[in-house]
């Protein structure tokens, strides 16, 4: 029994998934929506503002926004609480710059 070559067939390279790069909100607009919407009191307490874009559909994204907040515990340990303070679901029309907020406000 002899064994002849094969051929390969090239397959057509598939773009990743890893590779894409997820739209952010642009700093300036992030900025007038967070100070139009949080108190002098807890604009102290964030620590960071994260943002996880969703989805796009029609020309809107959707992103969540979790603000990091931090609470120093009482008594004498030095150690801070960091907790998601604030938490929104937003669309966003890149094209005007303008944000929606979808939350759902709880009574």
């Amino acid at each position: 029994m002899t064994l002849t070559p094969t051929k390969t067939k090239e397959l057509p390279q598939r773009e990743s998934k890893i590779s894409r790069v997820a739209p952010t909100i642009d700093a300036q607009t992030m900025k007038s929506f967070l100070e139009d919407d949080l108190t002098l009191d807890e604009a102290v307490k964030v620590k960071n503002v994260e943002q996880c874009f969703l989805w796009d559909r029609e020309g809107l994204e959707r992103y969540r926004i979790n603000i990091w907040m931090t609470k120093k515990y009482d008594g004498d340990l030095i150690v801070e609480q960091s907790y998601i303070g604030k938490s929104y679901f937003l669309h966003y029309d890149s094209t005007t710059g303008e944000i929606e907020n979808k939350t759902i406000q709880e009574n």
